[in-house]
């Protein structure tokens, strides 16, 4: 169950590529950018399970995904939000990448992915996301029909688990049964899961709107 849940939370980020594939000349700059994203976190993901089936590391791969994925989501973020989160977001971004190349030079990268790196990535993306989700319904623009808006609902769900998961590993799992690092990984897959299709559904949405104008 535990592997074959892992498959389909692997092969589910296939949903959101190929609806952006589909989709990319018909959906606006930010949901342009957003596919493009994705069809590099695919390929990323992509190489590293193969690397991994092989029996060869994927490390070097991984953290590059964290680096990537964390500006990545930042810049897509400073793109929904107005001037007032963009200065934020930059700032964000740039310590991120200095505390990266710290523990980059001080060699935490060398056996596997480092995880209060991704607790970090996490905590950050969270506190953003769920800054910007704040501020837009305190201006009354948090509307659920614009596939912007449920992309950053979406972005707040995603890692707001991954905290809870990659925290859980640091402060449960070193301590706990197998089964219960079983359990918690499970919930990411299922996240993972979750988050992909909605992923898709929001590029879809902004194809189906788009093309509803015209």
């Amino acid at each position: 169950m535990q592997s074959a849940l892992t498959e389909i939370s692997f092969y589910s980020i296939f949903a959101p590529f190929f609806t952006g594939l589909f989709t990319f000349n018909k959906t606006g700059k930010l949901f342009k950018l957003f596919s493009c994203f994705i069809f590099i976190t695919t390929l990323s993901e992509s190489i590293s399970s193969v690397l991994f089936n092989y029996k060869l590391s994927n490390t070097l791969i991984l953290n590059f995904y964290i680096l990537f994925e964390t500006i990545g989501f930042l810049y897509i973020l400073n793109l929904i939000t107005n001037e007032i989160f963009k200065k934020f977001t930059l700032v964000t971004s740039l310590l991120f990448s200095f505390i990266y190349i710290f523990l980059f030079i001080k060699g935490n990268f060398k056996l596997g992915i480092d995880n209060h790196l991704v607790i970090f990535q996490s905590l950050l993306l969270v506190f953003t996301s769920f800054g910007a989700l704040t501020y837009l319904l305190k201006k009354d623009q948090l509307d659920f029909q614009k596939p912007e808006n449920l992309l950053l609902i979406a972005i707040v769900f995603y890692f707001s688990v991954c905290l809870i998961v990659f925290s859980s590993y640091e402060l449960i799992v070193p301590s706990s049964k197998a089964s219960i690092s079983r359990s918690i990984w499970k919930i990411h897959s299922i996240c993972n899961i979750i988050t992909n299709l909605f992923f898709a559904f929001c590029i879809w949405l902004k194809y189906r709107q788009t093309n509803m104008l015209k």
